[in-house]
């Protein structure tokens, strides 16, 4: 592996005084470096001149960084595509109480602990613009790194695998099912219906489908059984 985890996560804000207050007072991280970022063409920069980027330092030599954008702009959609859904940072056990205590105590509300299943406890809370947070830890009792925590089995990871094959070869085939159906119920319709608008969608969704499915596919084909 050419990795060795995060260097820094970077987020968008609209008040760096108020992260600064989040991040410090209710996370307890530290800032660490502060500075102003020109506008880059071409390589993903954030389309504004001089922005504020600050640096916190969240354990584990791994930074979180945070963006200054101006006020005014919509809210980021964590549940479309390519959007962030969360953030989790995982907590030795032996401080989760205490963390979780410290951000009540700094009237922020917090959602758990809840129990996930395995080793899995999380406790959820909203940072002020709107980022999803977790503080994740291990209840089990057992001394387990958090990638040892989660590792499966062969066994494990082919059921799930074989699950998701089978669920997107009957996705490819649905629509045409959908044809069948009426021509079972009313002979010589399914004709009509397939060159029909509702057809034709049905048939195009089968092919939107079979393009993104029958990667799926194929790469799970290559799964040596």
């Amino acid at each position: 592996m050419y990795t060795r985890g995060i260097d820094h996560l970077a987020l968008v804000a609209d008040d760096m005084p108020a992260a600064m207050d989040f991040y410090t007072r209710v996370m307890g991280f530290r800032l660490v470096h502060v500075r102003r970022v020109p506008y880059e063409q071409d390589r993903g920069q954030p389309p504004y001149e001089n922005l504020r980027h600050y640096f916190f330092d969240m354990g584990n030599d791994s930074l979180l960084a945070i963006f200054e954008y101006p006020k005014g702009l919509p809210r980021q959609q964590r549940d479309h595509v390519g959007g962030m859904q969360h953030i989790a940072f995982h907590v030795p056990p032996a401080k989760f109480d205490a963390l979780l205590e410290r951000v009540k105590a700094c009237r922020v509300e917090l959602i758990g602990p809840v129990p996930l299943g395995g080793r899995f406890w999380s406790a959820y809370l909203f940072d002020p613009f709107g980022i999803r947070l977790e503080f994740a830890t291990d209840r089990s009792g057992i001394e387990q790194g958090v990638v040892e925590s989660v590792l499966q089995t062969e066994a494990e990871a082919r059921a799930e695998t074989a699950q998701a094959r089978f669920t997107s070869i009957g996705v490819l085939v649905m629509p045409f099912c959908v044809l069948g159906l009426y021509e079972l119920i009313a002979p010589g319709t399914a004709g009509r219906l397939a060159s029909s608008g509702v057809g034709v969608s049905l048939l195009g969704a089968a092919a939107a489908m079979q393009l993104t499915g029958g990667v799926l596919v194929r790469r799970l084909a290559r799964v040596p059984s």
